[in-house]
């Protein structure tokens, strides 16, 4: 797999910045507001839109996002 050119070097674990210093580096900033997150043109259709959500609500039926069915609680566990 080729990398571009512009990558940052890997530093080693020991060599980690801190949250703060890495926001600094790649010229991020906190988001102020959840509105500033929107994106009014993400879905190109209504019928776009719809799909994902027809698809999404069926694999949480599913049980694909979190298979409840194989996970019992401890206390509930029988010996």
């Amino acid at each position: 797999m080729a990398y571009p050119e512009d990558r940052p070097a890997l530093r080693p674990a020991t060599e980690m910045p801190s949250f703060d210093d890495l926001a600094r580096e790649q010229g991020v900033e906190p988001v102020a507001s959840p509105a500033d997150l929107a994106r009014p043109d993400l879905w190109e259709s209504d019928e776009e839109y719809d799909d994902f959500l027809v698809d999404l609500y069926a694999s949480r039926r599913s049980g694909l996002a979190c298979p409840r069915s194989s996970w019992t609680p401890t206390w509930r566990r029988r010996s």
